[in-house]
């Protein structure tokens, strides 16, 4: 349930245009959400629920809302937070963030496989 509420508010956030990015990475719930959402669903046997499943792959599928992601969180410099990517051309593909945050059965989801 965790990770469900805070995938719904990294959602909410790549919808706020309004937001700026400083503002929005000051923000202490949009930084929790960012670093601890996947974790949650790793903590519940790595079970992305049917339920989850459909905003997750909204999540890392949406350029907007992944790079938002990645620039409150980004998992392959969790401890250098200006390197961040800015712009879209900067991200990988979903399935490699599905795949670096361990999330097999988003990965089956967006390859067509079943895990």
């Amino acid at each position: 349930m965790i990770a469900e509420d805070c995938v719904q508010y990294l959602l909410s956030l790549g919808q706020q245009r309004s937001m700026s990015h400083t503002s929005a990475r000051q923000s202490v719930l949009a930084k929790y959400a960012a670093e601890y959402w996947w974790q949650h669903v790793l903590e519940s046997d790595g079970a992305c629920s049917q339920r989850l499943l459909a905003p997750v792959i909204e999540l890392l599928t949406n350029e907007t809302n992944l790079l938002m992601w990645l620039q409150h969180y980004n998992v392959d410099t969790p401890w250098a937070p200006d390197e961040a990517p800015t712009i879209v051309y900067d991200l990988a593909s979903p399935i490699y963030y599905a795949a670096r945050i361990g999330l097999v059965k988003v990965i089956n989801d967006l390859t067509g496989t079943e895990g």
